[in-house]
């Protein structure tokens, strides 16, 4: 066999087993088979850490009492109180419309964070309160507060207020006068108060909200 035919079925030889070879790819490529995809498994939203009830209880039972005042606004010239505790947490209307129930004294258990308040946040938070241009808007036909705040003479629960922003208004264990100082004239001798928080009382808010580290402050 000459040199030039041994070449040449050297080279047949090398190139039959890499078209077989191309062959095999595109035989599973028709048949659609591939490598099997890796699951991709979604990471789970980490969930909120509420306070325990023996923490929340720590705190009233470990904050000073303090001689407030005095205070000259409704409710504040009769209401007896010597400390007062701020929370942040997750309310709504139907299960959790207070962070504190004062009938039975029990905390939410939706309760974020906790702080006690001194005196000169006390009289920003009185004052706040009390002033009729901290209110004026309109509200929103819902209520999801996310800061409290409760009174306490001694260890005793005696009085609060629950703050919901998105909804603009606040409740309270008895009614402000200031909130319904704003009103709107509904015409016959009829008028309504207007209960919605104003820039001004919104600003403050925020504010204390965000001296506390509280979600609204965010």
């Amino acid at each position: 066999m000459s040199i030039k035919n041994k070449f040449l079925l050297l080279l047949m030889f090398s190139v039959l087993p890499a078209c077989s070879s191309d062959r095999e790819d595109v035989a599973v490529e028709a048949r659609g088979e591939s490598e099997p995809a890796q699951e991709i498994k979604a990471t789970p939203a980490p969930q909120p850490k509420f306070l325990r009830p023996e923490t929340l209880q720590q705190l009233v039972a470990e904050t000073e009492s303090r001689n407030f005042g005095p205070f000259r606004e409704v409710p504040f010239d009769t209401l007896a109180f010597d400390k007062v505790i701020a929370y942040n947490f997750i309310g709504n209307e139907g299960a959790y419309p207070t962070v504190l129930n004062l009938e039975t004294g029990r905390f939410v258990p939706v309760i974020l964070k906790q702080r006690a308040l001194g005196a000169e946040q006390v009289n920003e938070l009185v004052s706040f309160l009390t002033d009729p241009r901290s209110y004026g808007k309109q509200t929103a036909a819902c209520f999801y507060p996310h800061l409290g705040f409760v009174f306490y003479q001694g260890n005793r629960p005696k009085w609060v207020v629950d703050i919901c922003l998105d909804c603009n208004y606040l409740l309270s264990t008895t009614e402000i006068p200031a909130t319904v100082h704003n009103r709107m004239d509904l015409g016959g001798g009829k008028s309504y108060g207007l209960r919605g928080f104003s820039e001004a009382g919104i600003a403050k808010i925020v504010s204390m909200s965000k001296e506390l580290q509280f979600s609204y402050g965010e």
